[in-house]
């Protein structure tokens, strides 16, 4: 039978979510759901990267290969076998979308409104099935009643959550941490609606899936491993290996370079895979990743992790077999230091650390920032502290100033040269010190009368972060920055949220709409710690 054999098909996010009522059901052998905001992070960095930053129009784009799914089943009914974590966090998104474009068709001053309004209920068929009138009929992903995470899942996309409810399980906050890192990142005054327009247009038609279909579950099995365990995949990194190899081999009678450069290379390789060793759940850090913040580093130029292959090709002819096997001993040295900071082990930068830099990795958790120490990793410890102080500040002053944090990725490469024509720590500090003197007048002047609110009026997640960082750095408040086991973040409100009508005289306010105006401002604000 032809619908017996296995199956695969190249489908964009469109075809396989916004068409039709297909649904998808995790099964009870499934594991939890365990990507967080580091995972939607790299995801929604790679859709930035990959669109030139949602500037250009999607049909120019070559389009996006998100991965694998391994499903049972056919027509409109599927069991997931495999690729669990990519299609929950794809509905996820849809429903983030959906929210931000309804706020949008209800804002009167909103560009596009009629726009919005249509994509206010097209995109909640990227999560929901509907009848053929539109009317609600269930979630496109079910999941086994065994699986505790399923009910948090469906309350949150059924709009079934308690404004101040917080999880528990790690499993819901994952959810949760997804649904906010997206809504926040919609919301960010550096996505305007042509950016979001394009993003939605990107999403649905330039990212695709490979979606394989068996026709029972000894099949999909089969199918998994062979997906997943047999061998090893050819990766970028091999293609650039492969390529200095050529340069290397050509004047190397007797094979000693290509052996000294393959010693370290391959030593670089695995510190990409350090994370793994020390906790299963991790993956091997991104190659590209790492290679486009050490050329931002090193060389103060900005690579796109797609040009990676022909940055290197450009300077093909430049490149001697020695500058080759030094560039394979250093990129192994820095990596043996940053695979080990992505597993918070910051004693490998600098002992005692742990405060600062849980500050600028967790609080602040600019990825662009940790390029800004790689120059550093090998200097004396003074000078480590000097430049870890100076990277904490500067990455604040952006965030804080509410500018495009594309700002820091800007001024790493003056950074750099600057350090490359005067080496001398103490100047570089006072280099970056000017640059965080221009933000810092704006903060003083704009973050007191700033409304700390989404646009759906609630807390945004940055209070949380500003907060954190001004009691961890500034009062030196430990559980600010490591809370205690089983202790959460949360931001009060001093004054109460609702107040009634003969309240607001007596509160020194005119009237609610002038109330509302000062309810998320930093005065009103307070971080607590909750159990």
């Amino acid at each position: 039978m032809e619908n017996a054999k296995i199956a695969s098909l190249n489908k964009s996010v469109s075809e396989l979510l916004l068409s039709g009522n297909t649904v998808f059901s995790i099964p009870d052998f499934q594991r939890d759901f365990v990507w967080s905001e580091n995972e939607i992070k790299d995801l929604i960095n790679d859709f930035d990267e990959d669109s030139r930053n949602f500037e250009q129009e999607t049909d120019e784009l070559s389009g996006y290969l998100l991965g694998n799914i391994v499903l049972i089943g056919q027509g409109k009914n599927y069991e997931v076998i495999d690729g669990q974590q990519r299609l929950t966090t794809l509905t996820i998104i849809f429903k983030a979308l959906q929210a931000y474009a309804k706020n949008k068709a209800d804002d009167s001053s909103a560009k596009y409104q009629e726009k919005w309004r249509s994509y206010s209920s097209n995109l909640s068929k990227g999560y929901s099935l509907t009848s053929d009138l539109g009317d609600y009929k269930g979630l496109k992903i079910s999941h086994d009643s065994s699986l505790s995470f399923g009910d948090y899942y469906r309350r949150l996309m059924e709009d079934d959550l308690e404004s101040d409810y917080i999880p528990d399980k790690e499993t819901d906050k994952n959810i949760q941490s997804i649904y906010d890192y997206v809504t926040e990142y919609f919301d960010s005054e550096e996505m305007s609606e042509e950016k979001m327009i394009r993003f939605i247009n990107y999403l649905t038609e330039n990212v695709f899936l490979i979606m394989t279909t068996a026709p029972n579950e000894s099949k999909a099995f089969q199918l998994f491993e062979v997906l997943n365990d047999r061998g090893r995949s050819l990766e970028p990194l091999d293609l650039i290996k492969n390529m200095f190899l050529k340069i290397i081999t050509k004047n190397d009678k007797n094979n000693t370079q290509k052996k000294e450069f393959l010693q370290h290379w391959s030593k670089f390789s695995e510190n990409l895979e350090y994370p793994m060793t020390k906790d299963k759940r991790r993956s091997k850090l991104s190659s590209s990743s790492f290679l486009s913040s050490y050329i931002l580093a090193f060389e103060g130029e900005n690579v796109r992790k797609n040009d990676l292959f022909e940055y290197f090709k450009k300077k093909h002819d430049q490149l001697s077999s020695k500058d080759l096997i030094d560039f394979a001993k250093n990129v192994n040295k820095v990596s043996e230091v940053y695979s080990r900071l992505s597993m918070k082990e910051f004693g490998s930068y600098l002992r005692d650390s742990h405060k600062e830099m849980t500050i600028l990795y967790d609080i602040l958790g600019n990825e662009q920032s940790k390029a800004m120490l790689m120059p550093f990793y090998f200097v004396d410890n003074e000078d480590k502290w000097k430049i870890l102080d100076a990277t904490t500040r500067f990455v604040a002053s952006i965030l804080f100033s509410f500018t495009q944090a594309n700002q820091i990725e800007a001024f790493i490469p003056k950074m750099i040269q600057q350090y490359k024509n005067d080496p001398n720590i103490d100047k570089l500090v006072s280099f970056i010190n000017k640059e965080v003197a221009k933000y810092a007048a704006d903060i003083r002047d704009s973050l007191p009368a700033r409304r700390l609110e989404n646009k759906n009026g609630t807390v945004s997640k940055k209070t949380t972060t500003i907060y954190r960082f001004l009691e961890g750095y500034y009062c030196n408040r430990m559980d600010a920055i490591t809370p205690q086991t089983g202790k959460r973040f949360s931001i009060e409100h001093i004054m109460s949220r609702k107040l009634t009508v003969y309240d607001y005289s007596v509160m020194g306010f005119k009237d609610e709409e002038e109330f509302e105006q000062y309810l998320n401002r930093i005065g009103n604000l307070s971080l607590i710690y909750t159990t």
